[in-house]
């Protein structure tokens, strides 16, 4: 049968009920396609909201049948069907008909949305795709709803081989868009991530099985990589037999663990930094121990290990997605610029615990990223130099190692086990931590340790971090490997600074007396034909160094030449002109020969005044 009505027909309701009155549902499918093909044909524009609307309007029992009259996805093995409206959906693609015969094309191939996923987080839609190309195995690919809603943003999809083009774009949009808002009851709707660690009343991520990852594909490879592999027991054993070799291994090993607890016990990330001037000495192996706990610790293929081969904004949503896992970066050289210098500050960058504030294209501002764990590093030297600020030093633990005396014998052997044995005992570690409601019970163990390491010399901070790591090892020691071989708070004493240690001023002002003593030659009044440069005058226990010279010696050596000044004067390591009533620092002085000079008077420690009187080859 086919109809053959007029234009002027389908604004009366003739056409309509003859279709809605047929009983069977394949005949009015039927019909209701030869309908539409007759209002196309016609110039009939809209036909579909033209239908619904009358179906709206019918009565009750005929509701329903306004989701009959969409076309549904028809493809091969399609792992959901859907209602595509006036969208035909098969193996040969997406299409409809337009006018004078002719199709409207969206894709090229099967393509359709299986998964509606909404970010836990940020509240963040995106939609799962799933398509096909010519081999018929169904891909997926998730995708945000800004994507999907724009055809200019989502020709980017032909990256992932998805068929759309600047052509079809619009389309292809206009395709979804349906494809969604028609089965709002079918899609399912599913909850997603883009991080790791806890998320508040439902679980630790990566171990909520109904939890789906959303993030993008680099940090995919380490959310894959969470996951248990081999023989826990074979783990468990050889953990226990590295732990009884050296200090150096179980601290790294603890804090692995500690990491998970940073965020319950509410202190602040810090870093342990593995270091060793000379290779051989188990650095990276050390690393893979301690990333076995929570994952696959191969170190090469972007999986859970990382390198300092990045960028501050790509260390910082890093930092964010490892959240409250430990942070583990491989190799501090490759931060540093040509000069040896580190293109930036990575301890402060990562140690504040959340990332710049940014604006965005559309004048407001992105959510702040911020995480909550443990860094762990290795490097041929130091995270910090003996300029960084108390701030970074208060914020690192260093761990020194020695090729002499290296903290594994037979890394090769060592790394072959542990590519077989990992991911099972930081799954352990949280399911006692939060499962059987321990949060308590490790801030009375971690309340314990760190009144003890704050009677020493160490720094507040330093014994926040060092409590941490030791709760947690004490708290693994007792759960998982229970082998009564905790660390203690002397052993770990040996790894801290002291507050001298960490004072920038006194760190500053011994720097000045060792540059005062290099350059001694240069603090006196030249004779008639000398040339050189005057930096000051030495009187005998003082050095008179000419103000704007202080302040660049300062600043060369990575110092702020302003607390420095301000420690010399609590200490009475300055001379001041007017006592100590005074604001300035300065002191006017006689200089080569020119009377009002503005110098820094820094009273030296032990200095030899017979060095600028008597050796000095000037002297003669």
């Amino acid at each position: 049968m086919e109809y053959n009505y007029k234009l002027e027909d389908f604004d009366t309701p003739v056409p309509y009920e003859e279709v809605l009155n047929i009983d069977s549902n394949f005949e009015r499918q039927q019909a209701y396609n030869k309908l539409e093909k007759n209002a196309s044909s016609v110039g009939v524009k809209h036909f579909s909201q033209l239908w619904k609307s009358f179906v709206s309007e019918s009565e009750p029992k005929s509701g329903s049948k306004i989701i009959d009259m969409c076309e549904k996805t028809n493809f091969s093995n399609q792992p959901i069907e859907l209602r595509s409206g006036t969208w035909k959906a098969d193996d040969s693609g997406i299409y409809k008909d337009a006018r004078y015969g002719e199709s409207e094309v969206a894709a090229a191939c099967p393509i359709t949305i299986t998964k509606r996923v909404v970010n836990i987080d940020t509240g963040e839609e995106k939609l799962e795709l799933s398509y096909t190309k010519g081999d018929r195995r169904w891909r997926h690919v998730v995708v945000p709803k800004l994507v999907t809603s724009n055809s200019r943003k989502i020709v980017e999809l032909a990256g992932c081989g998805i068929s759309v083009t600047s052509e079809t774009a619009k389309n292809l949009v206009d395709y979804l868009f349906n494809l969604e808002n028609l089965n709002l009851d079918l899609i399912p709707e599913v909850q997603s991530v883009s991080r790791l660690g806890m998320i508040k009343d439902i679980g630790f991520s990566p171990y909520v099985p109904e939890i789906t990852f959303d993030g993008d594909e680099k940090c995919g490879k380490a959310y894959a990589a969470m996951h248990e592999h081999g023989d826990r027991d074979k783990w468990v054993q050889l953990m226990q037999g590295l732990r009884g070799t050296t200090i150096e291994l179980r601290i790294t090993i603890a804090a692995a663990f500690a990491s998970a607890l940073v965020s319950p016990l509410n202190i602040n990330p810090f870093f342990v930094h593995i270091w060793s001037g000379e290779s051989g000495s188990g650095k990276t192996v050390a690393l893979m121990c301690a990333a076995s706990v929570w994952g696959d610790p191969h170190w090469q293929g972007g999986a859970y290990i990382q390198t300092f081969n990045a960028t501050q904004v790509g260390l910082e949503r890093s930092a964010a997605f490892f959240n409250h896992c430990p942070y583990m970066i491989d190799e501090l050289q490759l931060l540093k610029d040509s000069h040896g210098r580190n293109k930036f500050d990575i301890v402060y960058l990562l140690s504040e615990g959340q990332g710049r504030t940014r604006g965005n294209k559309s004048g407001g501002i992105d959510i702040t990223p911020t995480w909550a764990n443990c860094m762990i590093t290795t490097g041929e030297t130091p995270l910090t130099t003996s300029s960084s600020g108390a701030g970074a030093i208060n914020r690192v633990i260093s761990i020194e190692l020695s090729p002499d005396s290296p903290i594994v014998t037979d890394g090769h052997t060592l790394c072959n086990l542990l590519y077989k044995n990992y991911g099972f005992a930081g799954k352990e570690f949280v399911n006692h931590l939060y499962g059987c409601n321990q949060e308590e019970h490790a801030q009375d163990v971690y309340d314990g340790f760190f009144k003890q390491l704050c009677e020493s010399e160490s720094t507040e901070k330093q014994a926040m971090a060092a409590a941490c790591i030791l709760t947690a090892d004490k708290l693994a020691t007792d759960w998982i490997f229970q082998d009564g071989q905790n660390l203690t708070v002397k052993e770990i004493g040996h790894f801290l600074v002291t507050k001298d240690e960490v004072n920038v001023g006194k760190r500053g002002y011994a720097y000045i007396c060792d540059w005062v003593a290099q350059n001694a030659n240069k603090m006196r009044t030249h004779a008639d034909g000398d040339f050189g440069d005057v930096y000051g005058v030495i009187e005998q226990d003082t050095a008179y160094i000419i103000a704007t010279i202080f302040d660049n010696v300062c600043k060369d050596a990575g110092y702020d030449p302003k607390p420095i000044k301000a420690w010399m004067r609590k200490n009475g390591k300055m001379k001041l002109q007017g006592g100590e009533s005074t604001k300035r620092y300065t002191i006017m002085k006689r200089v080569n020969g020119i009377t009002n000079v503005r110098c820094i008077a820094v009273i030296m420690d032990s200095f030899d005044e017979d060095i600028c009187k008597e050796d000095l080859p000037f002297n003669n």
